[in-house]
């Protein structure tokens, strides 16, 4: 019979993994960020027929490289003890968020 605890106990151990309880704060808030800056551009741009502003356009290949890139990131913040402008990161994908939930609110109001 095989003991897929062991196995799963052996796979989290690799470097290359990291658990998600033992995540910074700041490494949970880039993820929450990108996850509705995703979801609020998905809204926009399929739901009420804006216009996204990037040039590469909103597809699936681009969402799969924000996703790529802030697994990237993540792995950077997990690995570095601190450095100063570690919160500038979420704080600039938050901002993102925001602009594409006024575009929709002024959308649905006006």
């Amino acid at each position: 019979m095989i003991n897929y605890n062991k196995i799963q106990n052996n796979i989290f151990k690799h470097p290359f993994f990291i658990r998600i309880t033992n995540l910074k704060k700041v490494s949970y808030w880039l993820i929450i960020a990108q996850f509705l800056d995703i979801l609020t551009t998905f809204i926009g741009v399929n739901l009420m027929g804006m216009i996204e502003l990037n040039p590469m356009g909103f597809t699936f290949q681009i969402i799969m490289l924000k996703i790529l890139i802030t697994f990237l990131i993540i792995y950077v913040l997990e690995h570095e003890k601190y450095f100063k402008f570690m919160w500038a990161v979420p704080i600039s994908v938050l901002l993102f968020v925001f602009w594409n939930l006024l575009n929709i609110v002024l959308d649905l109001v006006l």
